[in-house]
C-alpha cells in the first residue's frame, strides 16, 4: 500500500558544514553537508495491520520530501525508524509487530527540490493496528539552492 504523504511533519532539525573536494566515487562534488533529522505523523487510518490476519504483514510503502532544496544530490545515508503507533484492540492481537524493512533516496524532481526518502514498512495487528509516526535521520552531501533557505529557523535546542 502506498501511503505518498505523512498527515504532518514537525519541524525538521538541520546542520550544515562545509566537505572540500569529491568524495570517493563522486564524479562531480558538491561542497554542502547537511545533517537533517525529523518526525513524521499519520491518521491513524493510513498505515494498518492487514484486514485477515494479525499474523500477516501489510506492506507500506511511505515518501517523506525531507531537508532543504537542492541543486545538485551526491549522495544520502538516511535511516528511518517507528516513533508512534496505537492499538485499539491489544489484547486480542497475538502477532501485532512492524519492521521497518528499507529506506532508500531519490531526487526526482531535480535541481531546485527536496531529497524524497521511500520507506518500506510492515505492520501487523490487524486492522485496529496503525503506525502514527516515523523518525528520519540523514546525512546529505551535494550543492545546495542558491535560493536563501534559512537554517536558523531549523537548528532545534530550547
Amino acid at each position: 500500500m502506498l501511503a505518498s504523504q505523512p498527515t504532518s511533519q514537525k519541524q525538521e532539525h538541520w546542520l550544515r558544514f562545509k566537505a572540500e573536494g569529491p568524495a570517493e566515487g563522486e564524479l562531480r562534488a558538491g561542497n554542502d553537508v547537511v545533517v537533517v533529522s525529523g518526525y513524521a505523523y499519520y491518521s491513524e487510518a493510513m498505515l494498518l495491520g492487514n484486514a485477515k490476519s494479525d499474523s500477516i504483514p501489510e506492506n507500506h510503502e511511505c515518501h517523506l520530501r525531507v531537508g532543504p532544496k537542492w541543486e545538485l544530490v551526491n549522495g544520502v545515508s538516511p535511516i528511518v525508524t517507528v516513533s508512534g503507533w496505537t492499538h485499539f484492540d491489544s489484547d486480542d492481537a497475538n502477532a501485532t509487530g512492524y519492521r521497518v524493512d528499507d529506506c532508500k533516496w531519490v531526487f526526482p524532481d531535480g535541481p531546485g527540490s527536496q531529497i524524497m526518502l521511500k520507506v518500506f514498512i510492515d505492520a501487523r495487528g490487524g486492522l485496529l493496528f496503525s503506525i502514527r509516526g516515523l523518525a528520519y535521520h540523514l546525512v546529505a552531501r551535494g550543492q545546495l539552492t542558491l535560493q536563501e533557505q534559512d537554517f536558523a529557523d531549523h537548528k532545534g535546542g530550547v
